[in-house]
């Protein structure tokens, strides 16, 4: 994804964004300085908790960022990013695992909405080996400057590689005839 993103949370009226409202966008800790994140599974699935202080009470707000498809259509799943607020007892209800450390948030959370945004927007079907949740997780935490814990040794690389296949078999590279 490039720097210059579609969409920006400023101006919109709407507070919801994506094909089934899944990104809020009036949420408190928006406009909060310093925040905090780890990351939590459901099932192996990975989540992205961001909140102000280490959630230890069940009310304690916190933004729960994620990616999951729509299992309502049969032919192309579409992917849909998850960026909302829930309060911690939210989070223990269905959580399975939880990271232990705790790391700085260096981006705006504003800046993560926009760029969940733009995510949803350029990458709008899920594929199991090519675009699913883990690949979505890597490109956020690529964003935000930290490494995805969980991360499988060269991951990252097989969804480069995976996505420069399917472009080339799209036809969207030349060959040199």
């Amino acid at each position: 994804m490039g720097n210059a993103h579609k969409v920006s949370s400023q101006g919109s009226k709407s507070k919801s964004y994506g094909p089934c409202n899944e990104i809020e966008m009036d949420l408190r800790l928006l406009h909060v300085d310093q925040l905090k994140f780890k990351f939590v599974y459901v099932n192996r699935h990975p989540k992205l908790i961001v909140f102000e202080r280490a959630p230890r009470y069940g009310d304690d707000p916190v933004v729960c960022i994620d990616l999951v498809y729509d299992t309502n259509v049969a032919e192309r799943q579409i992917n849909i990013v998850r960026f909302r607020g829930k309060t911690w007892s939210d989070v223990q209800r269905t959580m399975t695992e939880e990271g232990t450390r705790i790391y700085d948030l260096q981006k705006a959370l504003g800046e993560v909405l926009t760029w969940c945004m733009q995510y949803q927007d350029d990458n709008k079907y899920y594929n199991q080996s090519s675009n699913n949740c883990r690949k979505f997780m890597l490109e956020l935490c690529a964003f935000i400057d930290v490494t995805f814990p969980d991360q499988y040794y060269l991951e990252d690389q097989w969804y480069r590689f995976n996505h420069a296949l399917s472009k080339n078999q799209s036809g969207s590279f030349k060959t040199n005839e």
